[in-house]
């Protein structure tokens, strides 16, 4: 299983549905306002100051007190100081929670926040009880479970990525960006040949199809390095794996460092 997908096709991407409410743009700028200390013990003012200021929402715009907090998460997070307001972002939220107001949507952009401030405890417990996240925090979550040794409900989500994913990429009005997702999906599932055969296919249609080599490249490189774990595996079927990313593209750093060593253990030996 790869555990760190997002170094080879995209920085760790998290999407919101149209039910979420936090912009797809201002998700990774919020945690960076967030304070780990002051969300676990939030101030007794913040708090008393959130909770007036979703009693004079709600009289004002004559809203159910939850929802006047779902409103109010939503308005700072489109504000021009989102970031420095992280934390009232999350009381809101939690407020909105308490009164059972857009619950999945609540919890889903909670535990983005979390997840994205690197909170994973918190963050678990908020996925937890969202009953289908957008795929690419699916992938995302899963890498992450894997990191924590959760490896069978790692790949379950992995799974679920994956067959959500290949539907937006054989969709009518797929794109380059949603083939990159599926194949990603494919590789943290090590589901080495269909990603490969796919982008080769994607070659014989099209030689200049722009992200295929590099693409490639990056599989096989991935392929080799699960393949040297694999004791069972002859060292030459990994190395050929190797090749074949630096036949797709020359330049890719990653598969050179681990050419080089291979190269001076021959050398080596050659010697003796």
């Amino acid at each position: 299983m790869i555990i760190g997908l997002g170094r080879l096709y995209l920085v760790v991407t998290f999407l919101v549905t149209s039910a979420a409410i936090l912009d797809a743009d201002l998700i990774l700028s919020i945690p960076r306002g967030l304070d780990r200390v002051a969300l676990a013990a939030p101030k007794p003012s913040i708090q008393k100051t959130i909770r007036m200021d979703g009693a004079r929402f709600a009289a004002k715009r004559k809203l159910p007190i939850s929802e006047a907090h779902y409103a109010l998460a939503k308005e700072i997070t489109r504000s021009n100081n989102a970031t420095e307001r992280g934390i009232e972002v999350v009381l809101h939220l939690e407020q909105a929670l308490k009164g059972h107001y857009e619950t999945e949507s609540c919890h889903q952009s909670l535990g983005q926040i979390y997840f994205a401030a690197g909170d994973l405890e918190r963050a678990d417990r908020h996925f937890s009880k969202v009953a289908k996240l957008p795929p690419e925090l699916e992938l995302s979550w899963a890498r992450s479970l894997l990191s924590l040794g959760r490896r069978d409900e790692a790949v379950e989500r992995g799974k679920r990525a994956e067959r959500a994913l290949y539907e937006l990429t054989h969709a009518p009005t797929a794109n380059s960006a949603d083939e990159i997702h599926w194949l990603s999906a494919l590789e943290f599932l090590e589901e080495f040949e269909v990603a490969v055969a796919f982008l080769e296919g994607r070659l014989a249609e099209d030689a200049d199809e722009s992200y295929a080599p590099k693409a490639l490249s990056r599989l096989y490189t991935s392929w080799y390095d699960v393949l040297r774990r694999d004791l069972s595996v002859p060292t030459r079927a990994a190395v050929d794996k190797l090749l074949a990313a630096l036949r797709h593209d020359p330049d890719n750093k990653a598969s050179m460092e681990r050419v080089i060593p291979l190269v001076r253990t021959l050398g080596s030996n050659k010697e003796h």
